[in-house]
């Protein structure tokens, strides 16, 4: 479905105005091509169209004409081509000081209706022409180069999202026409580890076992060749299920062990309760029931997401799996919430452009059925998301919703934990005071609730909010307490957060060195395990590259990886002066998503 920048949906009415800005540029009113001349008119276009705050003057002729002797003269220039080119049917004003873009409902913009989340099939085979802007280079606009990296990584791992779900929703009804947009997935993104293991899913399912085989071996040489890495399990897993069950297992065997892991994960024992619950998966498989083998397969990879630090790959292997079998059961409850588990992880691993529209489509599928938690949970993530690549308008849309929805479903850890999210986005967003109170109402309400292993978070942005307003001594004494606590449980997103902002306290009292030693702390321990919060690693690091003037390479590398791949461009813009002019943006927007 064709949307405008608006997000309102296009009718049927022919579209007056294309333009395609993913793969090679280009403009065409009904049918005849428009000329747009140059690379700068073009960015000027793409700019506008993508930027979630509309820009000032200024702002767009320091990232576009740097080195010009008038760059306002020079944005003049490039504004007049861009009208010329796009008008009337596109409108670039000047409101209040800043440029805003306007759409008429007869125009299409390919990039705006990726980022849309499409759902419908037919329009995702056709939509992903090539990378966005391709070809174009910015060598002498390096802010906006910069800007262009993380824009790409968006488009990108949208268009991945994309195929891969229409892939699984395919699966099911027509395999053939599935495995060609895993085809797609995999040309896309040749390490995606979801779209590689659909493919053995699928050529598994048409009794495709040799080929199956020899795509593996295929597979595992090009992630040793290309990555240096071996193959992921979840790879392979398809061609390890048992094909004929020596003997059938009841339907009830299943459920019992579902029960007993269930059980185990009420008790505390984890590592029991993922060896039952991996057990009632296979049983589930064996019996051939659909349903059952859903059940064990969501309950399993939540327990290992939420429980088990380290198993964030094999938890998506065994969600792909259950998306499919959502989609072939017509369960919107199930697959709300394998997406959103989904979508976690692709934000704790550092892909949030890969997990938003994972959650868009959870948050729609929750609406559909009326489920104000279900939506909740999705859309709390869905602005976490937001807020990390700046987008607080967006941002704080998704967290009010979704504090609401809590509210009305009296779930009052939750509703914490959101406000708490959205705490954090008005303080980075420059109003650590209107923060304040939401972050200290957050922490209450979780508190209230008993829900320990979330409590620092609310805890972390009240302390950066204190901070942030010049009240040192209770920053201090907020940033420890969530430190002992984050200890206390053994989770060291928590642990490195805190120390970050005890560092900041010790750098405001004029200790740099210990500052330092701090931010080194607080990024060893997130090294501890794979699937911290990726941000909070990428912040670490830029504090670190920030102190220590970009003389460790590997920290200033790291960092911009991290900001590209996010994408996080209030980091990315602080990096930018410690960027080497001989590490490709380019390659670094291509990164292989997990």
């Amino acid at each position: 479905m064709c949307r405008s920048r608006d997000g309102e949906c296009l009718d049927s009415r022919d579209v007056t105005l294309r333009v395609q800005l993913l793969g090679p540029p280009s403009i065409s009113r009904d049918g005849e091509p428009i000329r747009l001349g140059g690379r700068k008119p073009w960015a000027l276009l793409t700019y506008l169209l993508l930027e979630d705050r509309p820009p000032t003057r200024r702002d767009v002729a320091g990232r576009l004409e740097p080195e010009a002797n008038d760059p306002l003269a020079a944005l003049r220039w490039l504004l007049h081509q861009a009208r010329r080119a796009v008008e009337p049917e596109v409108q670039i004003e000047e409101r209040n000081g800043r440029l805003h873009i306007h759409l008429d409902d007869d125009v299409d913009v390919d990039v705006l209706r990726l980022l849309a989340v499409p759902d419908d099939v037919a329009e995702i085979e056709t939509l992903f022409s090539g990378e966005l802007l391709e070809g174009m280079e910015f060598d002498d606009a390096p802010s906006f180069e910069m800007w262009l990296a993380l824009a790409r990584t968006r488009a990108h791992d949208s268009a991945s999202e994309a195929l891969w779900w229409a892939s699984t929703h395919l699966a099911s009804k027509d395999p053939d026409r599935a495995l060609r947009m895993v085809e797609r997935g995999m040309a896309l993104d040749p390490y995606c580890d979801n779209v590689n293991e659909l493919l053995i899913e699928l050529l598994v399912q048409g009794d495709n076992y040799a080929v199956a085989r020899d795509r593996v071996a295929a597979i595992e040489q090009r992630y040793f060749d290309g990555l240096g890495v071996a193959l992921p399990d979840t790879i392979r897993r398809p061609l390890e299920r048992p094909r004929t069950p020596a003997g059938i297992p009841s339907t009830p065997s299943a459920r019992g062990l579902l029960e007993s892991a269930r059980a185990r994960l009420t008790s505390g024992d984890h590592d029991r309760a993922v060896d039952t619950a991996r057990r009632a998966a296979d049983v589930a498989l064996a019996t051939g029931d659909p349903l059952l083998e859903l059940t064990s397969l969501s309950f399993l990879a939540t327990t290992l997401i939420h429980t088990h630090r380290g198993r964030y790959e094999e938890a998506k292997g065994l969600l792909s799996r259950a998306a499919q079998l959502a989609n072939e059961l017509g369960d919107p409850s199930a697959l709300a919430e394998v997406e959103r588990e989904m979508g976690f992880v692709f934000v704790m691993q550092g892909n949030s452009s890969v997990a938003e529209p994972l959650f868009a489509r959870s948050v729609a599928l929750a609406e559909d059925i009326d489920d104000d938690l279900l939506a909740g949970k999705a859309e709390t993530y869905l602005g976490m998301c937001l807020s990390d690549r700046c987008s607080w308008v967006g941002a704080e849309d998704a967290l009010t919703r979704a504090i609401d929805r809590f509210d009305r479903a009296d779930d009052r850890g939750w509703q914490g934990y959101a406000e708490g999210t959205l705490a954090r986005m008005i303080e980075r967003s420059g109003d650590p005071e209107r923060a304040q109170a939401i972050a200290d109402r957050g922490t209450e309400r979780v508190r209230t609730a008993g829900w320990t292993a979330v409590l620092p978070w609310p805890m972390l942005v009240s302390a950066g909010c204190a901070f942030a307003s010049g009240r040192r001594e209770v920053a201090r004494d907020g940033f420890a307490e969530a430190f002992t606590i984050g200890v206390e449980i053994g989770d060291p997103c928590w642990e490195s957060l805190a120390l970050r902002g005890l560092a900041s306290v010790r750098l405001a009292d004029g200790d740099r060195s210990a500052a330092i030693d701090m931010l080194e702390d607080a990024l060893m321990r997130c090294r501890r395990y794979v699937d911290v919060y990726a941000w909070a690693r990428a912040v670490i690091l830029t504090d670190l590259v920030e102190l220590e003037q970009g003389d460790d390479l590997h920290h200033v590398d790291e960092a911009i990886e991290l900001a590209v791949a996010g994408p996080i461009p209030d980091l990315a813009e602080r990096l930018q002066a410690w960027r080497r002019p001989d590490r490709s943006l380019q390659t670094l927007a291509q990164t292989p998503t997990s």
